[in-house]
């Protein structure tokens, strides 16, 4: 009997192994902390809570140990982990019994730690911590204006910025420093501070920035709301203009949003450049990422990694020592295999593809096979014929709009009519006003139809474009960053500036598309372009001080061929592709001149010569054209 109880309490690793368990499932699942004063706070560990640390502002101050009841403690805990190793020796037959566990251990543990990476990186928006500051602030020198703003809703429901004036440096400096987990609009400042580069206090006038809010769609990172938060476009947050070592102008903005679900809100920071001639601002980096406040602030990766390894282990142990490592092996392998092909399915509509099933499928039944050698036929037979049964009944469910749309799109068949087409998509969204997209191949720009089962971030980018010849469906394509290859639409390289007495704007592709607009509005005009889907879209204005305004838009898919507008008025770029337009009696008149453009380039003496090399310019801008 002695004998017995020596061989039970004999330490090996599996013991040290349950011992650290056993330690960790204390630490998760019995501690508590004591708020004393502000700021005081006094954490408590294990059964019967042998350790405590006192903090004071998140500084530790002391550590106190009652050692009877730590000594106690583990004691028992050894005890408990030396019966639960006899235990599983008894179950299971195997004398060395740490490998299998052990493998298993970390198996879960691995598992566990790329479950909480992808976790922290879709619901926080980054992997491990928040995102450094912008590197464009590391090389600032000199800041010029902050602004502290918010966000009003107009009467017509478009949102801008205005001055909040009850934001001061000091006050956001001192909660932002005594909160340097939760300053998230603030770090900026903060940054800035240490370099000893803010001003004293905040501007009072807004500058020109009145604009500034309808820019931030372009740069593709607003979050979209769940549905039911109508607060996520609330920005409030700083404006900051600031130069670098180069001298360049750059603007950063830094704010946080409204609620995009439940407590849980967005933070943005952006990095502008400002033309210091014509004042324009491109976009040039930027980065979001997510806070709670009242949520679930707490469930950091490395808070998510521990409890799902110490949850991911009992189960995987239990299910081992009760049924053997071959069916708890199998049964971790054939979740994972289903669990893979849901997020595939979410995020591709995978399952539609039977090519792809029945490899993905034949694939795990080769390794379901292999595990269970040796077992009845029938056992083995009933375990696949479920698993394959769960395989093809993902392709019955509709997680989102994806897979019905695909799914729909799929149907449509070469020499089907348009009406047959809209018979098959008249649920979706439906889009012809498109510039030329190119498909196949060869990637032939056509006139296309596209389809689209939804607005929302996750799958606007979800374009089913279908190219009729004649009144006959000749070829059709699915564009999606889980279908497709293709490139984004190639951007334009801009300029803009002042002429004499006018102002131009020259929009250029290197794939030969050149679009040149002059105008009289010279006090204020801005540009700004995205390529965030198949189409490349650029948009600006011009506005003179007495509020006159018009807007321009083009589109373009292949820099070749494009769209053009003018206050909504298309324009057809076949018949010119220079524009003049000017104000009369309070409206706009414009006109398109057919004139050659392949040689101006982007810089100024290009413009400039440009300018007097045709007549209609130079008379327009008030220079001396070359012919005198």
């Amino acid at each position: 009997m002695r004998t017995k109880i020596l061989q039970v309490l004999r330490p090996s690793p599996l013991t040290w192994l349950f011992l650290i368990l056993l330690l960790l499932a204390q630490f998760l699942f019995c501690t508590r902390t004591l708020l004393d004063e502000p700021g005081q706070s006094t954490p408590q560990y294990g059964i019967g809570h042998p350790i405590e640390i006192s903090y004071s502002d998140g500084v530790r101050q002391d550590i106190r140990i009652r050692w009877i009841v730590l000594i106690a403690n583990l004691t028992l805990s050894y005890l408990l982990s030396a019966l639960s190793v006899a235990l599983v020796k008894r179950a299971t037959g195997l004398q060395n019994a740490l490998p299998l566990y052990g493998g298993a251990v970390l198996a879960v543990i691995s598992l566990a730690f790329f479950v909480s990476i992808a976790f922290s990186r879709i619901y926080w928006g980054y992997a491990f911590h928040r995102p450094s500051i912008p590197p464009e602030l590391r090389d600032v020198t000199e800041v010029s204006t902050i602004i502290s703003v918010v966000t009003e809703q107009t009467a017509m429901g478009k949102y801008r910025f205005v001055i909040d004036p009850r934001a001061s440096i000091d006050e956001t400096l001192a909660y932002a420093k005594e909160h340097p987990t939760g300053n998230n609009g603030e770090r900026i400042l903060v940054q800035l501070d240490d370099k000893h580069l803010l001003p004293e206090e905040m501007a009072t006038f807004f500058g020109p920035y009145a604009d500034l809010y309808d820019r931030l769609p372009d740069t593709g990172l607003l979050a979209r709301a769940q549905d039911g938060y109508t607060s996520a476009g609330l920005l409030r947050g700083f404006i900051v203009e600031a130069r670098d070592r180069s001298a360049s102008q750059l603007v950063f903005l830094s704010a946080t949003g409204g609620q995009v679900s439940n407590d849980h809100y967005p933070c943005y920071e952006m990095v502008f450049e400002r033309d210091p001639r014509s004042g324009q601002l491109t976009f040039i980096n930027g980065q979001r990422y997510f806070f709670d406040v009242a949520g679930i602030e707490g469930v950091t990766w490395a808070a998510l990694w521990l409890v799902a390894s110490f949850i991911g282990v009992v189960v995987v142990l239990t299910l081992i020592t009760l049924t053997g490592w071959r069916y708890a092996l199998l049964a971790v392998l054939f979740v994972a295999a289903v669990g893979i092909l849901v997020a595939l399915d979410l995020l591709a509509a995978a399952s539609l593809y039977l090519q792809f099933v029945a490899v993905y499928t034949a694939f795990w039944v080769l390794i379901g096979g292999l595990l269970l050698r040796g077992t009845s036929v029938r056992l083995r037979l009933m375990l696949l014929i479920v698993f394959v049964a769960q395989i093809a009944a993902i392709r019955f469910v509709n997680w989102n709009s994806r897979k019905p749309f695909v799914r729909d799109f799929d149907r449509i068949t070469e020499g089907m009519t348009e009406a047959q087409v809209d018979g098959i998509m008249g649920r979706y969204i439906k889009e012809t006003d498109l510039p030329p997209i190119p498909l196949g191949e060869g990637g032939e720009s056509v006139d296309a139809v596209v389809y689209r089962h939804t607005d929302e971030s996750w799958g606007e980018a979800d374009w089913g474009i279908v190219a009729f010849e004649g009144d006959r469906v000749g070829q059709k394509e699915l564009f999606s960053f889980a279908f497709s290859n293709r490139p984004t639409p190639p951007g334009a390289d801009a300029a803009a500036g002042t002429v004499g007495g006018a102002s131009y704007v020259l929009l250029q592709w290197k794939e030969g598309l050149t679009v040149m607009i002059w105008h009289d509005f010279s006090e204020s005009s801005r540009g700004s372009g995205s390529t965030s889907d198949p189409i490349y879209h650029y948009q600006g204005y011009a506005e003179s001080l007495g509020g006159h305004r018009f807007d321009w838009e083009v589109q373009t898919a292949d820099g070749k061929t494009a769209l053009f507008n003018i206050d909504g008025t298309r324009y057809d770029l076949t018949d010119g592709r220079l524009f003049i337009v000017t104000t009369q009696d309070g409206k706009t008149l414009v006109r398109q001149l057919d004139r050659d453009l392949s040689s101006v380039q982007t810089n100024r003496e290009s413009i400039v010569a440009f300018a007097k090399s045709v007549s209609d310019v130079a008379e327009f801008a008030g220079v001396t054209p070359d012919s005198q």
